[in-house]
């Protein structure tokens, strides 16, 4: 359970793909990384179209980060920092849950594989540089 007044949206299964890199050009190693980068900003925009607006500060509140994205395990964090962010993605005895974090992380993993393909393909062909 995430803690209270955070929510995270990380895009795990890197590791998988940081073996299979290492072998690989660094052309190819970059196109991964566009990858990371392109699902992280595209999920965070997502994300803070799906939010609930009353004031404001919850679509306010998400950001978005890459970490060790020049080293081989490239990961992507979505996250919202607003106090009550747990609380509306969640839900509570009274009030109805908007998964809006869970529905924009359940769509990041679909999307990635594929954009995976197209960048890797695009550097395989060369025109990822």
């Amino acid at each position: 359970m995430a803690k209270p007044g955070k929510t995270d949206v990380t895009i795990t299964g890197t590791s998988a793909l940081a073996k299979r890199l290492k072998g690989l050009p660094k052309d190819v190693e970059r196109a991964a990384i566009a990858a990371v980068k392109e699902v992280t900003l595209a999920s965070a925009k997502e994300m803070r179209r799906r939010a609930p607006r009353d004031t404001g500060a919850l679509q306010e509140s998400i950001v978005s980060d890459l970490a060790n994205a020049k080293g081989l395990r490239p990961v992507g964090i979505v996250r919202a920092t607003a106090p009550h962010v747990t609380i509306v993605n969640e839900g509570t005895s009274t009030r109805r849950a908007n998964p809006f974090a869970t529905t924009t992380a359940e769509s990041a993993r679909k999307k990635f594989p594929r954009v995976v393909a197209r960048e890797v393909r695009k550097a395989a062909e060369g025109k990822g540089r």
